[in-house]
């Protein structure tokens, strides 16, 4: 076979044209780190290339959600811990001076407690990012109202209660200033709000009567007298008083239904949005049913991230509070100017005056005395119920806390594991790349410098 010169060149050419791409190919794989550019270099390893990116980038999602998820979950925990120790702290209060003689002591207390309960507000307002924690997928909705809403109205708000909240207590009502206190054995079911109105109980109707007596003069008046079978609401107090027999009578399964309406909310108030099915007066029903705040951590792991403040610090918890703090405060005695008045005008004179002051005083302190242990005593275990509620919750938060710190675990595994795949499949070994270079130029130098050799014979320089 006869070899031409034309030959010789062309076949240079091509030798040259192949080094030259492996050396740019091999620049390529140095500079970017990747050993395909194109699909078609190796479908192969792009395939393999995609799968390990989508799982990758799956992952990383994942565990930004589940960074949110524990960042939400350590506020909400910081924050039942705070209503824990608040609450702790209100018990304590109430043993420590539940034996003590003194109602003025009592009464001091009792402002301490309001207080804490002013405190435990706060804390149910608690944010993330803006967002308040503790009212379901109402994130923009407080709990607890921080400003008054005169004109803001629900209603048929409905409230869920057990036959277990009905507290058997002692009442204190002074008809007027220097009458008197009127102690009444009554059982009482405390609601959240004050004023409400168009009460019902299980379908039955509810009488609403007023504090205030309508005859300053009438030392006989008592809104705690409830007939038999009655039911009374206390305006200003939110108390419902139940007459003889109707504890009893009134639910065959332990629940209790409440309705009822309400206008005008007052700082320190529950919002009905976030603790009851209620209805506005636009006619939009609003309840907390299917108010869980799911992350998804993994592909079909939805999470449970968040805690719904009515379950914390429950309606129920926060009427005892309300009404317990008003109920102490609203012990009043009367003065010596006022009984002196009082026993002049009705004649008595000398020691026998001084004597029904002295009897009256003391009688009044006895009653205090009475009353304020029977609330105390009530109190205590009342609280204790509550603080058995918050730390069941609390449980059930740390449960789910533990339970995505073991997916952030295993989530960062992954990921680990993930990543490495990924690079083994398509990144190069960048210690092989450059010793392949080195050779691969040599040899382009080479076949430069021979393809000049050739280039530049001619046949004049065989002549």
């Amino acid at each position: 076979m006869r070899i031409t010169n034309q030959m010789m060149s062309n076949q240079m050419m091509l030798n040259i044209n192949k080094n030259a791409n492996k050396v740019n190919n091999l620049y390529v794989q140095l500079s970017t780190g990747k050993k395909i550019q194109m699909p078609s270099e190796d479908p192969i390893t792009a395939g393999r290339a995609l799968k390990f990116r989508n799982s990758v980038n799956e992952i990383e999602q994942y565990k930004k959600n589940a960074d949110q998820a524990n960042s939400w979950m350590d506020i909400t925990n910081k924050a039942i811990e705070e209503v824990n120790s608040i609450t702790t702290r209100i018990r304590e209060l109430l043993v420590s001076y539940s034996d003590t003689k003194e109602p003025l002591d009592k009464k001091k207390i009792a402002e301490e407690i309001g207080t804490l309960s002013e405190e435990l507000n706060l804390t149910m307002n608690q944010t993330y990012g803006g967002r308040y924690v503790f009212s379901g997928l109402r994130t923009d909705e407080q709990c607890i109202f921080t400003k008054d809403k005169p004109n803001l109205s629900y209603k048929n708000i409905i409230q869920n209660l057990k036959t277990s909240n009905i507290e058997s207590t002692k009442t204190y009502y002074k008809p007027s200033k220097d009458s008197e206190p009127i102690v009444s054995e009554v059982d009482i079911l405390k609601l959240p709000y004050a004023n409400a109105k168009n009460i019902t109980i299980n379908n039955k109707t509810v009488t609403t009567r007023s504090i205030k007596n309508p005859n300053p003069n009438d030392d006989t008046y008592n809104p705690y007298d409830v007939g038999e079978g009655e039911i009374v609401y206390i305006e200003e107090t939110g108390e419902l008083i139940f007459g003889k027999g109707v504890k009893d009578s009134i639910s065959e399964d332990g629940n209790i239904k409440i309705t009822y309406d309400k206008d005008g909310f007052s700082k320190g108030e529950i919002n009905p949005k976030t603790y009851f099915t209620c209805t506005d007066e636009n006619g939009t029903v609003f309840n907390m049913e299917n108010q869980d705040m799911y992350y998804e951590l993994g592909v079909g792991n939805p999470m449970n991230i968040n805690v719904l403040g009515k379950n914390i610090v429950t309606d129920s918890m926060y009427a005892d509070l309300k009404n317990f703090v008003k109920a102490i405060g609203d012990i009043q005695f009367s003065s010596e100017q006022d009984l002196r008045i009082k026993f002049t005008n009705e004649g008595l004179e000398g020691e026998e005056l001084e004597n029904a002051i002295q009897e009256q005083i003391l009688k009044e302190q006895q009653i205090a005395q009475e009353v304020m242990s029977n609330k105390f005593e009530n109190m205590i275990g009342i609280m204790d119920e509550h603080l058995k509620n918050i730390s069941t919750e609390n449980t059930d938060l740390g449960v789910r806390m533990n339970r995505v710190d073991l997916i952030q675990t295993r989530l960062e595994d992954n990921y680990i594991s993930f990543s490495e795949l990924m690079s083994k499949n398509e990144d190069v070994d960048v210690m092989k790349v450059i010793m392949e270079l080195n050779s691969s130029e040599v040899i382009y130098q080479a076949a430069m410098q021979a393809g000049a050799n050739i280039i530049q014979m001619s046949l004049i320089n065989f002549i």
